[in-house]
């Protein structure tokens, strides 16, 4: 359940269900000239749904913005999300729950035998490893199907 599930519901609430981008800033105008052009600008940001248009002023503010989007221009969370996302679940598949598997046998006696087995302990933790690294990449291509879809 932990390796299989608790994977795909973290994908799903940290790269669809939380949301950062920023929606429905308020914003006052100030415009002196009044002219078509004008107009049309504060039109179409007034349309959009990152912007809403709450007063228009009678005198200049000393505000001058710059907007500079040279990642995610979409302005999309999940891009940002979700890479971060999958980094961590397959750590935490491959390390914690292979730490996990080595500290279980340690308490239950069981390191002590394998230990000293004629098996280098090199390949003892491989074989420890090995499924873990399997079940990160089976999830991994379940991430990867899931942010086709």
């Amino acid at each position: 359940m932990i390796l299989f599930m608790m994977p795909i519901m973290q994908m799903l609430l940290f790269g669809f269900c939380l949301a950062t981008e920023v929606k429905n800033t308020e914003m006052a105008v100030y415009d002196p000239s009044k002219d078509i052009s004008t107009e049309r600008i504060i039109r179409e940001l007034d349309a959009n749904q990152y912007f809403t248009l709450v007063e228009y002023l009678n005198s200049p503010v000393q505000i001058l913005p710059e907007v500079r989007m040279l990642y995610n221009p979409q302005m999309k969370g999940a891009y940002n999300f979700v890479p971060g996302v999958i980094g961590l679940i397959l750590m935490l598949i491959c390390a914690m729950m292979t730490s996990i598997s080595i500290v279980r046998e340690k308490e239950h006696g069981i390191m002590e035998v394998l230990l000293a087995s004629p098996v280098k302990p090199i390949y003892i933790i491989l074989s420890k490893v090995t499924p873990y690294f399997a079940l990160a990449i089976a999830d991994l291509c379940v991430f990867l199907n899931l942010n086709t879809i």
